[in-house]
């Protein structure tokens, strides 16, 4: 590398002589202006200020923000209840209650509508029930199911599978069941039974169960008739308080007439 050195003597009347030198190094230059060599130095490197000190380097470019990724909200299991813990008679649905936070979120909105099972023992292919928002901005979701006797009053086996009521046992010594609602994965039992006005009852001759007997159901404001079932079970749904008899015949039988009373 080449050093330069140019000095030039600065005479100034009453003071010594002072040289003032510049020395380029590579194209740097270094000097000491007016003061012995070595003493405040300057030196000027390419990007320096012209008005005398360090320059600093040029700000480099901030990194752009990182976006704030959205929380994922966070939802409890949906909580599900049914109207009791034991349903009595037909005359009445069993209703159902879902609170469920993340259908009523969904998409924003939420869902107006969500579906339910529910089985029982007679049916244990089961219903699908809708159950409807109960407000436009509510978590809660109500719906309902009407019941049926697996038999008719003939003693016939009803056809109840997808006709949007729930079979149920409502017969004679089987006069109860299970009614079950499953959403979710959660699943909520009730159990049902026969109100106290069935009059229910069994037909046998000579220790046999008998199907296909006429039953009677006779009071002073009532009449009703019916078959026993194959099992020979029979029932009365519904029967007001009041004296009743209870008249079976077949043909080539005794004819059995019994009384009774609900209170």
């Amino acid at each position: 590398m080449k050093l330069l050195r140019r000095c030039t003597s600065v005479i100034v009347a009453g003071l010594p002589a002072l040289a003032a030198c510049s020395i380029n190094v590579g194209g740097v230059g270094v000097g000491n202006a007016g003061g012995p060599p070595g003493s405040n130095t300057a030196v000027s490197s390419p990007g320096a200020s012209s008005q005398g000190g360090t320059a600093s380097p040029s700000a480099s470019q901030s990194p752009a923000p990182t976006p704030t990724p959205t929380p994922v909200p966070s939802y409890g299991p949906p909580k599900v209840t049914l109207g009791a813990t034991q349903h009595i008679g037909l005359a009445s649905p069993v209703m159902v209650t879902i609170v469920d936070e993340r259908a009523a979120h969904l998409d924003g909105a939420g869902m107006a509508t969500i579906s339910a099972q529910f089985t029982s023992i007679a049916e244990p292919a089961g219903e699908t029930v809708i159950l409807t928002r109960d407000t436009a901005d509510s978590s809660t979701y109500k719906g309902r199911i009407s019941l049926e006797r697996l038999f008719d009053d003939g003693g016939a086996l009803r056809s109840i599978n997808s006709n949007g009521k729930l079979g149920v046992y409502a017969e004679g010594g089987v006069a109860s069941d299970s009614v079950t609602v499953t959403y979710s994965g959660i699943s909520r039992s009730a159990e049902y039974v026969e109100p106290p006005s069935t009059i229910s009852g069994r037909v046998r001759v000579a220790g046999a169960p008998v199907g296909g007997v006429l039953v009677q159901l006779l009071g002073a404001t009532v009449t009703r008739k019916t078959a026993s079932r194959s099992d020979g079970s029979y029932s009365f749904y519904g029967v007001p308080p009041g004296k009743y008899q209870i008249v079976a015949a077949k043909a080539g039988t005794v004819q059995k007439t019994e009384t009774v009373e609900i209170q």
